[in-house]
This record gives structure tokens, sequence and C-alpha cells, in this order.
């Protein structure tokens, strides 16, 4: 159903040398390469992160784990749920959709993000949890940057 149903999202606009970076959810973008480092150009919206949390709770909604989860001391993650109910358990604290987790204070605010200066040499990763989750940045730009340096990825 509709209600259970949500997405994340990042968007990137680009003029000139300059990147702006819209983001609402678990999906980011990365930039890097370059000589320039590794610059994280979005938020992940973790349930668990404190301004997040105090957000969702002044909402009416609980950030916690599924039974059996890795506690949130541990793993710095969380769900959201509305108090006093298994549902949603929704992993991030903002989306676009998920009108159950509306009501357990889940947002569809997006955080921006500028750049000012993108140099020649630099790659910029957007991709959604499956990849974050998967990789550190530093190991996605040095991946990227592999094929970049080959015009293989254009």
């Amino acid at each position: 159903p509709l209600a259970k149903t949500g997405a994340t999202g990042t968007v990137v606009l680009q003029r000139g040398t300059g990147v702006l970076v819209g983001c609402i959810g678990d999906s980011r973008a990365v930039l890097g390469g370059g000589g320039r480092g590794t610059k994280v150009m979005s938020k992940e919206h973790n349930p668990a992160d404190r301004a997040e949390r105090a957000r969702i709770e002044a909402a009416g909604g609980e950030v916690s784990v599924f039974p059996g989860e890795v506690p949130m001391a541990e793993s710095g993650k969380g769900r959201v749920f509305i108090r006093g109910s298994d549902e949603p358990g929704l992993a991030t604290s903002r989306s676009f959709g998920d009108l159950i987790a509306k009501q357990a204070g889940v947002v569809a605010e997006p955080e921006f993000v500028c750049e000012g200066s993108v140099s020649e040499g630099q790659v910029l990763i957007v991709a959604s949890d499956g990849v974050w989750d998967a990789l550190d940045d530093n190991t996605a730009i040095t991946s990227a940057m592999e094929f970049a340096a080959d015009r293989d990825a254009e």
C-alpha cells in the first residue's frame, strides 16, 4: 500500500565548477579524487542522529531497533516507529511518501550542500544505501577513479 511506500533521493545541480547537492534519506553524494581528498556532499538522515531523533520524538515518534537487531549504541543506526508500535520501522528519518512514517515524525525536507569549486579529475558518486552500506567513501572514490583515469565511464 502507498501508505507504507516511500523513497529517498539525492539530486545534483552543476553550474560551471559549482555543485549543489540536495538529499533526503540514506542515499548520498560523495566528491573526491583529483588530489583534493574526499568530501561527503550530503548528510545521511539516520534516525539515531541526535537532531533527527529529537525531531522525531518531538513529533510523537520514537527511535529504536527491531528485536534481534544490533543495539543503536553499538551500530549507531536506528529505526523510526510510531510510539508504542512496531511500525513502520523505517531506517531513515527523511523520505518521500511513507505516509504512516509521517505520523512518527519522518519528513520530506531536503538538506543542501554547496561546493563552489569542483576541479577537473574529480568524481561525484551519487548512490543509495546499498552502495554506502558496502563501501566506505574513500574506497568508492578510489574505485571510481580507476575507471575515470581510463575514461571508461563517461
